[in-house]
């Protein structure tokens, strides 16, 4: 006869055991993988064609009215000009953004700068991609993280989240 425990048989109080010792891994598994990202697709959700309007001065909050003022004649002076100048009102809830597009045609190149805000957060980012002849193409950026442009192999992107000034990334750039 087997070892008995309070009545019960050993591969009983086995099985409890390990009930007891997976349950809080396969709790947080469960709540990590499935339950939040069903949450987060719930409550997140961002337009399928979102809708651009030309940006006016009062779209944009005092600081990004501050950041705009200062870029645009830097990228002037760099031999950029400005083609867009675009708002975009709640595609993701609670998110408004205001994005220009700078070329500089001569070189080839482009530059962007959104202005991002948020409930909670406001973001102004700031970059520059330059493509060369031989297809490589190098971006720049001053911003809290990458990702702006898309990934690809032939490109090299730097960011210089402590650059504020068009003609630093610029010459970063070439």
């Amino acid at each position: 006869m087997g070892l008995m425990l309070f009545g019960g048989g050993l591969r009983r109080w086995l099985g409890i055991l390990a009930f007891c010792l997976l349950f809080p891994l396969l709790l947080k598994i469960l709540l990590g993988f499935v339950i939040a990202p069903i949450h987060l697709h719930r409550k997140h959700r961002m337009t399928a064609t979102p809708v651009w309007t030309p940006t006016t001065p009062e779209q944009f909050t005092p600081e990004a009215r501050e950041f705009i003022a200062r870029i645009v004649p830097a990228f002037r002076a760099q031999g950029f000009e400005t083609v867009a100048n675009v708002h975009m009102a709640g595609a993701v809830q609670g998110v408004d953004s205001a994005q220009m597009l700078f070329v500089n045609r001569e070189a080839g190149d482009f530059a962007l700068a959104f202005a991002v805000n948020a409930k909670s957060t406001r973001s102004l980012v700031l970059g520059v991609n330059s493509q060369f002849a031989d297809g490589l193409r190098i971006s720049t950026i001053s911003s809290l993280s990458m990702g702006y442009l898309p990934r690809n192999s032939a490109e090299l992107q730097q960011n210089f989240s402590w650059v504020r000034d068009p003609a630093l990334l610029c010459e970063a750039s070439f």
